[in-house]
């Protein structure tokens, strides 16, 4: 069947002309399209999905690379202050655990001063706790600046003045030196509480003592081994506030 032009809507068709299949029912004395026509209009259709698929893929495949370059552009824009940004994120937990230790310690004291001995053995086991903590965001915060002193070309493992100087100009150099300044004070003042704590542990410890002697040679029914454990837990907490020094903090910062 031959192919005809549609018409435009609202438009009539001419006299004598025939109309389109949409608009007239089909004559049924009219014979079928042909198989060769089929196989031509088949044909066409297909080349034209064909070519529709074709510069979908084109766009696509350029809409990728050009992500793709954007993306390695970034990167090496970025390149220097991706670990910088890790390592900041560490020095941020590790200074909110020495906060944490600072507390702790201050509570600890404020006990003490207090005479509250027998809560001892709680503020003993927070200070534990914080130092555990403590231990894993200082390895953690070692491992990321290992990492941007290697890509800084800082030799050895690199102490936080060292990557400051190092750091590339922009926002980065400025933040490692407030991490410096903050981190350094908070060991300040940790140092002086940790003092403070061993001098009132030494304190009760030496009482402990000699209360339990006086247990001992009392003729009176005593708490002899409540002394002792008293003595034994502000032993433990002592050893504590002991390790409270952070030397390896203090070597990062270069405060030895």
């Amino acid at each position: 069947m031959p192919w005809r032009k549609p018409l435009r809507p609202g438009s009539r068709p001419a006299e004598g002309a025939v109309k389109p299949a949409h608009c007239v029912v089909r004559d049924s004395n009219l014979s079928p399209p042909t198989r060769p026509e089929v196989m031509v209009l088949l044909r066409s259709t297909e080349r034209t999905i064909s070519l529709v698929r074709r510069s979908k893929r084109v766009v696509s495949s350029k809409r990728l690379t050009a992500l793709r370059i954007a993306r390695q552009a970034e990167q090496l824009h970025d390149r220097g202050t991706m670990g910088a940004e890790g390592l900041s994120a560490s020095l941020w937990r590790e200074r909110r655990q020495l906060e944490l230790l600072l507390f702790r310690l201050e509570t600890q004291l404020l006990y003490l001063n207090a005479g509250h001995t027998e809560w001892l053995s709680f503020t003993a086991a927070d200070l534990e706790s914080v130092l555990q903590n403590l231990r894993f965001e200082t390895l953690a915060r070692n491992v990321e600046a290992a990492g941007v002193a290697a890509e800084w070309g800082v030799p050895g493992e690199g102490t936080l003045p060292g990557l400051a100087a190092a750091a590339p100009e922009g926002i980065i150099g400025e933040l490692l030196t407030k991490h410096l300044q903050e981190m350094a004070s908070l060991l300040h003042r940790i140092e002086s509480a940790r003092e403070a704590n061993a001098g009132a542990l030494d304190s009760a410890i030496e009482g402990f003592a000699r209360d339990a002697d006086a247990a001992v040679n009392s003729p009176e029914p005593a708490d002899e081994l409540g002394y002792l454990a008293q003595q034994s837990t502000a032993t433990h907490a002592l050893q504590l506030v002991d390790e409270c020094s952070q030397p390896l903090v203090k070597e990062f910062l270069g405060l030895d």
